[in-house]
């Protein structure tokens, strides 16, 4: 069984299997469709997770870090400090530069506070000096020590102290600070996953084991106990199992047989309990196994899911003594996630059997109740025998309204076509044949457009009778009067009993042909007797070849094959078929190459009519090679 083609992609929403919709498999088959959906959800989601799991971990934050996560982990971009704006700031001991984006270290300002004590203390002497006040100076970075700070130097140099970095915390729409929070609980949008929590959750996503087709049978309940034993009453409404306690001593259950081996499983159903419980009733093979559902809602429909991994010989739905329990959509899948519900393939199989019974014609017979219509260019109907093409009745090309009825064993066809029925063999009425290689036979009158279901026969005809038009007819008399008994030729010209014949006369009668030369109705001229197709006769026995003909005569042929002639003396063979008399005996030897010798056989006087005596000879004693020696006999079988 193939896998489902996965694709991390956010499905919108997972499609639910309608009652009608049909059960297909496959890749793109509807009932693979759910699974699907959540397979896609799943693998999204799981590759997601880790992306974050990684990304989560931060890394050292420096002056030049700008905002990116990538698979080691993530970094912000903080502002540089500036007169202007609040951000990072680098540190620095050296008092004498005028930098704008630089913040004095404690040493520095510890230098700058002993540089202004020291002042304090140089200004407490100067007051009691003189002090000029070309000696008063602006400058925060003078290594003077004869001249005095002004006010205007002391506050920049206080400035400069004071304008470090404040940290601000982050949120979602600020930059700063993050907290990390260890648990998967917190809904604070400020705190950030631990990469401890993400690795849970990736465990978690690669946990998941979903399952495909539901493993209980009949699962619908619907007034059917079909692959249940139900124990201790039965009682089911639309789909739904009642399972009721009679006392303290005795349950109602519904137990399936299995056949599965050891797996994680995952049992799922829909519940309505009238106080608490309900529990699963397990057999492994070798021991029951009770999983319990407890501290349920009395009085609603709940979903309950139970996960474990075991071998399955049977499961039951038990009703642990604590009121009515009601249950519906009972579902078993492989893995760890419970399923929407869905029926057992071979229930959905079995209903789309059901339907076909009812509305569909049978491969194997049936009977059709109402009109077959095909409406196709190439309509027809094609029967087979054990695969073999047998019959064809339908339209014979797709550019014409031609129609055909085949018979592929006969090799027997007939065609209908727009101004004519065309057949590849005779047509008969009953014993009579109407058509003969295409052509009508002539008769009295054959007119096929005439004939209501009546038999055509040849009809007793004199010349009179035949119709207009009409030049040669068939008359099975003898006489043009219409007696006798036998087969003419007549001609609508003829006078039935006395004048001049337009053209001879030809007549069939017994076992002669008779010819009519001339004004004689009563004499025959030359006849011609008919010989029966059963007198000529063929036969092949061994090398011989037996030919009879009606009139007496038979041919026999015979050879054998013999390498080199060397024996001369008397030989002999016996004729297949004996001659009524002796007959006529030609011999004849072929010889591959002897191109200088003279070779031959001479047939014996004592020869009789069923044995034959011949002697072989040659001259200049040559070898022959591979020879064919042929006797030819003519005589009488009769």
């Amino acid at each position: 069984m193939a896998g489902l083609n996965e694709i991390a992609k956010w499905e919108r929403e997972v499609y639910q299997i309608e009652e009608d919709d049909p059960v297909l498999g496959g890749v793109k088959g509807v009932t693979n469709k759910p699974l699907k959906h959540l397979a896609n959800r799943t693998l999204y989601l799981k590759q997601v997770l880790e992306a974050a799991g990684q990304k989560l971990m931060p890394k050292k934050l420096t002056a030049t870090t700008r905002n990116i996560a990538d698979s080691t982990g993530h970094t912000h971009e903080i502002d540089l400090a500036s007169t202007t704006t609040k951000g990072l700031v680098q540190l620095t001991n050296d008092t004498g530069l005028d930098s704008e984006s630089l913040a004095l270290t404690a040493k520095a300002g510890k230098a700058i506070a002993q540089s202004v004590a020291q002042l304090q203390v140089n200004t407490n002497n100067a007051l009691n000096q003189k002090v000029n006040k070309t000696d008063i100076s602006n400058a925060v970075n003078s290594t003077s020590q004869t001249t005095v700070a002004s006010s205007q130097a002391v506050k920049t140099a206080y400035d400069l102290a004071n304008s470090k970095y404040t940290a601000q915390d982050a949120s979602p729409t600020k930059k700063g600070l993050v907290q990390l929070a260890n648990n998967l609980t917190t809904n604070d949008a400020t705190k950030a996953l631990t990469a401890a929590q993400g690795k849970i959750l990736k465990d978690e996503i690669d946990g998941i084991e979903i399952g495909g087709r539901n493993l209980i049978k009949n699962s619908r309940l619907l007034n059917d106990t079909t692959h249940w034993n139900v124990i201790g009453g039965r009682d089911v409404r639309n789909g739904i199992a009642v399972l009721k306690s009679l006392d303290t001593s005795s349950q109602w259950c519904w137990r399936q047989s299995f056949d599965l081996p050891e797996k994680q499983y995952t049992f799922s159903a829909e519940v309505k309990p009238e106080r608490t419980a309900f529990y699963l009733h397990l057999y492994n093979g070798k021991s029951w196994v009770n999983f319990h559902a407890r501290n349920l809602t009395p009085g609603i429909w709940q979903k309950i899911s139970i996960t474990f991994v075991s071998a399955i010989r049977n499961i039951s739905f038990i009703n642990p003594g604590e009121g009515l329990i009601e249950l519906q959509n009972p579902m078993l899948v492989e893995g760890n996630r419970a399923m929407t519900w869905a029926p057992a393939p071979e229930d959905s199989t079995e209903e789309a059997l059901n339907s076909a019974r009812q509305n569909y014609v049978a491969k194997a017979g049936d009977t059709m109740t109402g009109p077959l219509n095909i409406n196709h260019a190439n309509s027809y109907l094609r029967g087979k025998n054990n695969g073999v093409d047998d019959w064809f009745v339908g339209r014979v090309r797709n550019n014409d309204n031609d129609v055909a009825l085949v018979s592929y064993q006969y090799n027997t066809g007939i065609h209908l076509k727009s101004d004519r029925v065309e057949s590849n063999k005779p047509i008969y009425r009953g014993n009579h044949l109407v058509f003969d290689e295409g052509n009508l036979l002539p008769v009295r009158q054959i007119d096929l457009r005439s004939i209501a279901n009546g038999q055509i026969s040849f009809q007793d005809a004199t010349p009179a009778q035949l119709p207009l038009g009409a030049f040669v007819g068939l008359s099975k008399k003898s006489h043009l009067n219409g007696a006798g008994d036998g087969w003419m030729m007549i001609n609508k010209g003829w006078p039935d009993n006395s004048g001049v014949f337009a053209c001879n006369r030809i007549g069939i009668s017994g076992d002669r042909i008779r010819f009519q030369t001339a004004n004689n109705l009563n004499a025959w001229g030359n006849t011609i007797e008919l010989a029966n197709l059963s007198d000529f006769i063929y036969q092949k026995i061994g090398n011989f070849e037996i030919r009879k003909y009606p009139d007496g005569m038979m041919i026999q042929t015979y050879f054998y094959d013999v390498n080199d002639l060397k024996e001369w003396g008397e030989k002999q063979f016996t004729w297949a078929v004996a001659f009524a008399d002796k007959p006529m005996v030609i011999p004849k030897v072929e010889h591959t190459y002897g191109i200088n010798s003279d070779v031959g056989s001479a047939i014996m006087r004592k020869s009789t009519n069923a044995v034959c005596y011949y002697k072989l000879y040659e001259h200049n004693s040559e070898d022959q090679g591979d020879c064919r020696v042929q006797f030819l006999g003519i005589g009488r079988w009769k």
